[in-house]
């Protein structure tokens, strides 16, 4: 999923009002995110599909059905946002462009780093930083 997801995915790129969007906005991005993101046709998304950490995913797949649909993407906008908010903060962190955050990237003390390094390699993968919820 590209960071931008929400200003590519908005009519015209528009972006929420105080991170919420009118509920015509919300049914267009709805519809264009299963326009773009479902490969297989059946007007639902995967996380597959979706391209996102499995606790996000989580998060808007309200009835665990493994699927979002149309009112699940609806519904989960503004934490959508905050998904692409994160994404983007870890691109501009990663100083090198190595897809990786070093501690001195990441700008947080090295106990915070050492509990969201969860595979222990001494940096963090988009996956880790996103799984925290970006918090540096």
């Amino acid at each position: 999923m590209g960071v931008n997801l929400i200003k590519s995915l908005s009519p015209a790129g528009k972006q929420p009002v105080d991170g919420k969007f009118s509920a015509q906005m919300e049914q267009s991005v709805a519809d264009r995110t299963i326009s773009q993101y479902d490969s297989d046709g059946d007007g639902r998304v995967s996380r597959s599909e979706l391209q996102i950490s499995k606790n996000l995913f989580n998060k808007l797949d309200k009835n665990r059905d493994g699927v979002l649909d149309k009112q699940e993407i609806q519904s989960g906008l503004k934490l959508l946002n905050k998904h692409a908010e994160q994404h983007n903060l870890f691109h501009r962190l990663d100083s090198n462009e190595d897809a990786l955050l070093s501690t001195n990237e990441s700008g947080i003390s090295k106990s915070q780093f050492g509990k969201l390094d969860t595979n222990a390699d001494k940096s963090l993968q988009i996956s880790e930083w996103l799984e925290s919820g970006g918090t540096a």
